[in-house]
């Protein structure tokens, strides 16, 4: 299994990726995902003033995805890579999973980098 984070251009750019890749189906007006488990974040606030109002978004449709199977190629275009524990939602038990694939495709990443022992 694989657990990503995905920023989309819009919800139906997301949408017709699902439906293209076989990974979404509708049944009576219902739609369901398939081999995957799926949580639309949407919009993300990236600014607030200082009453903690939202004063800028994230233009991108967030999407968390955990694939039963391997990541279809025409979605890792749009993987993202927020840092560990900063990131609006998780999936519970999966954090220590998500920040091993971070450090792995980020190596260079201040999360990532042991600081030297101090005496």
């Amino acid at each position: 299994m694989y657990y990503r984070k995905f920023g989309f251009t819009s919800q139906e750019s997301f949408n017709s990726l699902m439906d293209a890749a076989g990974l979404r189906q509708e049944e009576e007006g219902v739609f369901s995902y398939v081999n995957c488990a799926v949580h639309e974040i949407g919009t993300v606030c990236i600014a607030q003033d200082a009453e903690g109002v939202c004063t800028d978004y994230d233009p991108r449709w967030a999407v968390d995805i955990i694939f039963y199977q391997e990541i279809p190629a025409e979605f890792l275009p749009f993987v993202v890579w927020p840092t560990p524990g900063s990131a609006v939602h998780w999936y519970g038990g999966w954090e220590g999973v998500y920040a091993v694939d971070f450090c792995t495709n980020n190596p260079n990443d201040p999360f990532c980098t042991l600081a030297p022992p101090t005496e």
